[in-house]
């Protein structure tokens, strides 16, 4: 009985060392080292051994296209190597790129935002797909009025994923460049408006139309009721500063506060969650059992009971 005990210990703890080598997908694992990938968005970093995936907009960058080898992932690191020299960087260079602690992404969709099996820079690739214009500003890491979204998500990188858990659904992304930040607003999938804001700076928000009040908005969450459907919500609400769908359930998120120069932690929230098209929970940042994610949610617990 002892054996068969010892056996099974040891076939978990090898069996947990060897997944944590894995990219998870589904019910399936696949397992990305030693293979051969090419990063699909520029990576900016300040320290190649430790690069945070919130896209600070610093330093040097690590080009779209760039050939890579990956090393590692395991816990919330991604290990790779460069296959290729470049005028920016020599061939075998290593870098680390990490889940930052406040995201809300697992490895797998970080994975999936930086790295693809396709060529980024053959000529049917992505960004021989540009114009010649974009092309030069993706390489340069500088974006313009008129850049469609895809566009940027090359230049920039990805915006924290905590702000905007899904860049093709939300009209408003925000990049940080430590004491400023980048805030971008998209009309049709194009830039609209750009600003540039020092950090503690509150400026209004400004909607799509019109500009929004706290008052308006905490009025209008008093209207939102179980049993709406997402187009009733956003009649009532307007359109979300972002969204995120999982299966059959999806949660809208509006910025009650004024402002949002600052991060999530200095603002005020409300969370709608939808079930088969149907609101099924909804509330304020605090509220017990609000739609919000669960670290926000023990973030505003604790504020609530100091």
């Amino acid at each position: 009985m002892k054996k068969v005990i010892v056996l099974l210990v040891l076939v978990v703890l090898i069996g947990g060392c060897a997944s944590a080598e894995y990219i998870t997908r589904n019910v399936r694992d696949s397992n990305p080292i030693g293979q051969t990938y090419y990063t699909k968005v520029n990576i900016w970093y300040t320290n190649p051994k430790e690069i945070f995936a919130n896209s600070l907009l610093l330093g040097s960058i690590l080009p779209i296209g760039t050939k890579v080898e990956i090393l590692r992932c395991k816990g919330r690191e991604i290990k790779f190597s460069v296959n290729s020299s470049s005028a920016f960087i020599n061939s075998g260079s290593t870098f680390s790129l990490v889940l930052y602690r406040k995201s809300i992404i697992n490895m797998t969709q970080l994975f999936d935002r930086y790295f693809t099996k396709e060529d980024t820079m053959a000529e049917d690739g992505a960004f021989f797909k540009l114009t010649l214009e974009e092309q030069k500003s993706v390489k340069s890491g500088e974006i313009n009025y008129g850049m469609n979204k895809e566009t940027v998500l090359m230049t920039y990188g990805y915006p924290p994923d905590w702000i905007v858990p899904d860049p093709k659904l939300s009209n408003f992304w925000e990049y940080n460049a430590r004491d400023k930040r980048w805030r971008i607003y998209f009309e049709d999938n194009k830039i609209s408006k750009i600003e540039q804001v020092k950090f503690g700076v509150r400026i209004p928000f400004v909607g799509r139309k019109e500009k929004v009040t706290e008052k308006k908005n905490t009025e209008r969450t008093n209207l939102v009721s179980l049993g709406m459907t997402k187009a009733q919500v956003i009649k009532v609400m307007g359109i979300p500063a972002s969204s995120k769908g999982e299966f059959d359930k999806e949660i809208l998120e509006y910025i009650l506060y004024p402002t949002v120069d600052l991060t999530w932690k200095d603002r005020e929230y409300f969370w709608v969650t939808l079930e088969n098209g149907k609101v099924i929970q909804y509330g304020r940042a605090g509220d017990f059992g609000s739609a919000m994610p669960t670290d926000r949610r023990e973030y505003d617990i604790k504020i609530q009971n100091k």
